[in-house]
């Protein structure tokens, strides 16, 4: 029997990947226990890996589909299904602790005959055979004629790209597609001709180099998504390590595929400051491209002074009030207590207040909420962030992130950290507007 090698897509005649170097070991994760390869992390080393870094990842898409069950918006039965499980960690997870009477829960080996052994296992540990399907097809067929998804995960290592067709083709209105990547040298800056090969995009060397993968991976996606006539809505973007995961919803019509498009754009990005602006959504020449950059380094410094990037997306990376539906359902789950200090921080990035407490309107009908409960309906959250050792005055001391936000706030601007850089702040104040804000500040402190 050929098999399959599940990391490239392709048929290979011998397996090269030599799994008794590595231990067996049982592990568990919230729980659920699972029989994994003890060492292994990436399906090079071997195919029954175990990554417990995407644990909490894992534990964010169990969320996401209690929340998107709860929302109404999918009328039919759900049907989930964990595309790579190189345990079923993920689909187990949901088979312990979602509701089985409106979810099926599905897990594809993909020929791999070790991963189907090493699946079938850990759902018989875990006594999950009646609310467990494993299935067996070519991962390049996700969604063919024959099934229907309603969610899908899909956990690739190095590159998701190559999958992203396949998703998109049959997903039904409303799908779910939740999207993690693990160790892409691509997406960060290390190997710019891989990323444009990959997902289409150009990028450089910046501070914000997390979103812009981010940024670069949806864009992707919108182009995959708008050729089968669907459009995408990202409902959440989370950065952990070396992974990056992501929630799209699907949304059907050549109208919506267009209106995705339209959010891929180009990025120019100043090299001196960090400056940078999106480009207008318009097919005439921009005569002077500088021009978009709140900066006046061009005119201080000779030569090129900018670069551009992308294209890149440049809608919104959080649904507020989907996430406000994930944080009332984390609390029923064992992973409350680290899920919900993720969300509450992915929320307070979404609205990105301009006041604290938040005094702007709010979009759920219910008055009776608390104020920390209610979703703010805002213009979308400023792209991208200013890390603040480089961003700052150089006559200056460090000032701590929480303080820079209130002085930014309490000025008129947008502004709440963001989990992407624990030492950096997102704001729509520009490079000198936030300058000029920590130095006034910091005198105030000194006084």
């Amino acid at each position: 029997m050929t098999d399959y090698d599940s990391t490239f897509g392709v048929r290979i005649g011998k397996n090269p990947r030599k799994t008794n170097e590595f231990p067996t070991k049982e592990v568990s994760e919230y729980g659920v226990q699972l029989l994994v390869d003890g060492g292994s992390i990436n399906p090079k080393q071997s195919a029954c890996h175990y990554d417990y870094q995407l644990s909490l990842t894992r534990a964010l898409v169990a969320t996401s589909i209690a929340a998107f069950d709860k929302s109404g918006l999918e009328e039919r039965k759900m049907q989930c299904l964990e595309a790579f499980p190189s345990t079923g960690a993920s689909g187990l997870l949901w088979a312990k602790h979602l509701s089985s009477e409106v979810t099926k829960f599905h897990l594809n080996c993909s020929y791999e005959q070790s991963v189907m052994e090493r699946v079938q296992e850990n759902i018989k540990i875990n006594d999950l055979g009646d609310k467990v399907q494993v299935l067996n097809f070519d991962p390049f067929s996700i969604n063919n004629d024959h099934s229907f998804f309603n969610f899908v995960y899909l956990e690739g290592f190095a590159n998701s790209s190559q999958y992203l067709d396949s998703i998109f083709k049959r997903i039904p209105r409303r799908g779910m597609v939740a999207i993690s990547t693990v160790d892409d040298p691509a997406i960060y800056c290390k190997s710019p001709e891989v990323a444009q090969r990959h997902y289409g995009g150009l990028i450089g060397k910046t501070l914000y180099y997390k979103e812009l993968a981010a940024r670069l991976i949806v864009a992707a996606a919108a182009r995959s998504a708008a050729r089968s006539n669907r459009g995408i809505r990202v409902m959440w973007v989370y950065n952990f390590k070396s992974s990056i995961s992501m929630l799209l919803q699907v949304e059907k019509g050549p109208a919506k595929a267009n209106e995705s498009l339209k959010n891929s754009r180009g990025l120019i990005h100043c090299n001196i400051c960090e400056e940078r602006a999106f480009y207008p959504d318009t097919n005439y020449v921009i005569e002077n491209p500088y021009s978009l950059l709140a900066c006046s380094c061009k005119s201080k410094m000779p030569g090129k002074t900018a670069i551009n990037i992308g294209p890149v997306w440049s809608g919104e990376l959080f649904d507020a009030d989907f996430l406000q539906k994930m944080v009332s359902e984390c609390s029923a789950f064992p992973w409350k207590s680290e899920a919900g200090e993720v969300l509450s921080q992915l929320l307070e990035e979404a609205v990105c207040p301009e006041t604290t407490p938040l005094t702007c309107a709010v979009s759920q009908t219910d008055g009776d909420d608390p104020p920390h409960k209610r979703v703010c309906v805002e213009t979308a959250a400023p792209p991208f962030y200013y890390n603040l050792h480089h961003n700052r005055p150089k006559d200056s001391k460090m000032i701590k992130a929480d303080k820079v936000v209130t002085f930014l706030r309490s000025n008129g601007f947008r502004a709440s950290r963001t989990h992407f850089d624990r030492e950096a702040v997102k704001t729509n104040a520009s490079v000198a507007e936030l300058l000029q804000i920590i130095r006034s500040g910091g005198l105030k402190a000194q006084e």
